[in-house]
């Protein structure tokens, strides 16, 4: 076991501790360290939800080894476990220098799961029951040009109820004024860069740019924009899983 883990592990702490600070704009007064990770967890930031527990215990280790009453004699009281100092540094890195979210938590373009206007509606509606899938980029020339979602069939039905139910023929296109980016009542659909780290867009998820609508998904795209090419997708559902992995 290294010597120096005692002022490694301390060296990780006071990184995070400022950086927090710094975060929440606390640079004045007294908070402790526990209770901004606990507010760094509640504000969603996924590196600080899915490591709350160990940076809690961390933060007790921490006041163990500074409130040494045995400081004359012993120094440090202990020196913490290799495992624990590599883990700690690890996890105040992805803190100050997050990975990005498409090596991460998002769905690459390969995997999810795309259709085209000339696509069956009902077919769609079977693989997405199947599957469990609740919104599917519509695709054309490599763009996205729409979102097909469960919601897409309840606002046709209930704007155009006079021509009757979805037939084995309807297409994707039959319903294109449904489907657009702009005109689904509830989800709003953000892009952004394919550099995007995982707290940006965690923080995406977290910021409702119209009140009435809910950011449903992001897309990451090679420019940051509806007309770039699609790289890789992230639901909500995505950045839980993230946050349930080992």
């Amino acid at each position: 076991m290294a010597q120096n883990n005692a002022k490694d592990f301390l060296e990780s702490y006071n990184k995070l501790d400022y950086f927090m600070r710094k975060q929440l704009r606390r640079t004045t007064g007294y908070d402790s360290h526990s209770n901004l990770l606990r507010e760094m967890a509640k504000r969603n930031h996924v590196v600080f939800q899915k490591n709350l527990q160990d940076l809690l215990l961390y933060a007790d280790l921490r006041n163990a080894l500074v409130h040494n009453p045995f400081l004359e004699e012993v120094d440090p009281i202990a020196e913490p476990h290799d495992r624990i100092v590599e883990q700690y540094t690890k996890i105040v890195e992805a803190v100050m220098n997050p990975p990005k979210a498409v090596d991460t938590i998002a769905v690459l373009e390969a995997d999810i799961y795309k259709i085209e206007p000339k696509d069956r509606v009902v077919e769609v509606m079977q693989r997405m029951s199947r599957f469990a899938f609740t919104h599917a980029p519509i695709m054309r020339g490599g763009r996205i040009v729409g979102v097909f979602s469960t919601d897409t069939i309840f606002d046709y039905l209930a704007n155009d109820i006079s021509k009757g139910m979805i037939t084995e023929r309807m297409q994707i296109r039959d319903l294109i004024q449904y489907t657009k980016l702009e005109c689904h009542a509830n989800d709003y659909f953000r892009f952004m860069s394919v550099q995007a780290n995982t707290t940006e867009v965690e923080e995406a998820f977290s910021h409702f740019p119209h009140p009435e609508k809910r950011t449903a998904l992001v897309f990451l795209t090679d420019n940051g924009k509806a007309s770039g090419t699609l790289i890789a997708m992230v639901t909500p559902w995505d950045i839980l899983s993230f946050l349930n992995s080992p």
